[in-house]
């Protein structure tokens, strides 16, 4: 019952998915797996304080993160009260803004960005297009002048250094992409610059785009939303725990769920993941920077093409890290990124309402840059 529940979920079916993971509480409600992971697609503020407190009641002999993640949940969701998130105030039937394109020094493309509107004088500022991204990151500085709102702290779990960061979470009175405008939303912010020549000072996620049919032009440089039906093109992708996953292989037959990540400049594997292909080589460490420091443990790895709906790595060398804790976390295996090296020649359309990614007007070349 857990397992059908949390995959309706992710599939954008939450009525279906609460069905299944209430069954799943009537059949054992002292279930820590069932009390947690239940409380993720929970129908109300309060059902999902319910269900969290009971799971932490019990959580004697509990992952210490996983505890943690729930606590912190809790204090969010008591902080914010009555409070409503992510309001929408205008939702346009077409939006279309243009991506500026970043490049390393090496001419390689690193990511995508986009300005937004924030705070009541809607001064613009540069995010990174992130589908990898679980929502709205931003460093303090820049919150501090949109009339950022402070509501709680929480551990970040994920990026570089130990994985866990502590962070404070608020809310922006407006938030405006092109028309598209939001009240109360909701934000995690750092005082680490996430990039250090300052070309963008935060990152975006997809995951308010719901409802939206949303065009990623990264060969032209454009964003573009709207609600026109989708047709049965593209295949199917799932969002857990704010995550987008697609199925991809490694060398054709390791199959695994993979992070389609805008956000990365580099396809990436699981060091678990590449350890269990025969052919994988493992070499010298890997520079790898995430959200709070550097992955001390990356490392690169040789004799591995990652391939996805016809796009296929072309680096002789791919990094590896360890995603044990974000797999963890998750309840999912997560096998490693897709990032801008296999995506970024690509027209990508992702349809929120169905969970479908499909591609279009492939550009073989190589990255112009």
């Amino acid at each position: 019952l857990l397992l059908p529940g949390r995959l309706r979920s992710a599939q954008g079916r939450p009525v279906e998915g609460r069905e299944f993971l209430q069954r799943a509480l009537s059949a054992a409600p002292r279930d820590r797996d069932v009390l947690f992971w239940a409380a993720e697609a929970a129908a109300t503020r309060a059902e999902t304080i319910d269900l969290l407190e009971r799971f932490l009641a019990s959580a004697e002999g509990e992952d210490p993160d996983r505890a943690e993640a729930a606590r912190g949940t809790v204090r969010m969701l008591r902080e914010l009260g009555e409070r409503e998130i992510w309001v929408p105030e205008s939702r346009p039937a077409r939006v279309e803004l243009p991506l500026r394109r970043l490049r390393a020094g090496d001419g390689r493309t690193i990511g995508f960005v986009v300005k937004v509107g924030l705070g009541e004088s809607g001064k613009p500022v540069r995010l990174l297009l992130d589908t990898g991204s679980s929502g709205l990151f931003l460093v303090d500085r820049i919150a501090n002048k949109r009339d950022f709102v402070p509501v709680t702290r929480e551990t970040f779990f994920g990026g570089g250094g130990d994985q866990r960061h502590l962070s404070l979470r608020g809310l922006f009175g407006l938030f405006d992409l092109g028309g598209l405008r939001f009240s109360n939303a909701l934000a995690t912010t750092t005082e680490q610059e996430f990039e250090e020549r300052g070309r963008f000072q935060g990152v975006l996620g997809i995951q308010i785009f719901e409802g939206y049919r949303v065009t990623i032009d990264l060969k032209r440089g454009r964003l573009v939303l709207d609600q026109e039906p989708f047709g049965p093109e593209g295949v199917p992708y799932w969002t857990v725990s704010g995550q987008m996953l697609v199925r991809a292989a490694a060398n054709e037959t390791h199959r695994g769920l993979f992070l389609f990540d805008t956000g990365a400049t580099s396809t990436l594997l699981s060091a678990t993941f590449a350890a269990g292909i025969e052919e994988a080589r493992f070499h010298e460490p890997a520079q790898i920077v995430g959200f709070g420091g550097r992955r001390e443990e990356a490392r690169y790895v040789g004799g591995v093409k990652v391939g996805f709906e016809g796009l296929t790595s072309t680096a002789t060398q791919l990094p590896t890290i360890d995603l044990e804790l974000r797999s963890r976390l998750t309840g999912v295996a997560i096998s490693g990124y897709l990032g801008l090296d296999l995506l970024g020649r690509s027209c990508i359309r992702v349809d929120t309402r169905p969970r479908r990614v499909s591609f279009s007007e492939r550009d073989p070349s190589p990255d112009p840059g």
